[in-house]
């Protein structure tokens, strides 16, 4: 990635000659971590998302209470549940995102995580993709995305009726 040999050329050498201040350093590490490149638009405001699941359930099961979703100041909410999933069935997750701020937001990412239904029925036989792309929500308004969901055609009959908690997280931007 860098070389480290010499003090010429090098971002450590750099650094050692007082050359590179911290906050360039920092700006370094922080491209490298996230892979980023350093034209970033860097005036957008960032919003997160967060949800949870209502029942989502297989061939009626039981409901799951999610946690409250988080909100205010520069959040917005993610929430979606499917229920009569059957091992081997492939079909759409509808997500719904909500915008309590007072302009529109674009949302960039949603993702899910899956968690165990019970013991004898882990999280890993629920498979929940994710959205990427730009889902304009208005302002104090909502809209909707749909991701594709498939319970696996071995899952153990522990996960007939049972409930998968859901949990959403998302990345957002003011236009």
């Amino acid at each position: 990635m860098f070389a480290t040999r010499g003090a010429r050329g090098s971002w450590r050498g750099a650094l050692r000659a007082g050359r590179m201040g911290p906050a360039a350093l920092l700006g370094v590490v922080m491209i490298g971590l996230c892979g980023c490149s350093a034209d970033l638009h860097t005036d957008r405001l960032v919003f997160l998302g967060s949800g949870s699941s209502g029942p989502v359930s297989i061939a009626g099961g039981s409901s799951f209470a999610p946690a409250p979703p988080a909100g205010g100041e520069g959040s917005f909410r993610i929430a979606g549940d499917r229920s009569g999933l059957y091992p081997g069935l492939s079909t759409t997750l509808v997500l719904t995102v909500t915008n309590p701020q007072a302009f529109a937001i674009v949302v960039s990412s949603v993702t899910t995580t899956v968690h165990a239904a019970s013991g004898s029925c882990p999280a890993s036989d629920l498979s929940v993709g994710s959205f990427e792309g730009q889902l304009l929500v208005p302002a104090r308004g909502s809209a909707t995305t749909s991701v594709p969901v498939r319970l696996v055609a071995d899952a153990p009959n522990a996960c007939i009726g049972a409930t998968f908690p859901l949990v959403y997280s998302g990345v957002g931007w003011r236009p």
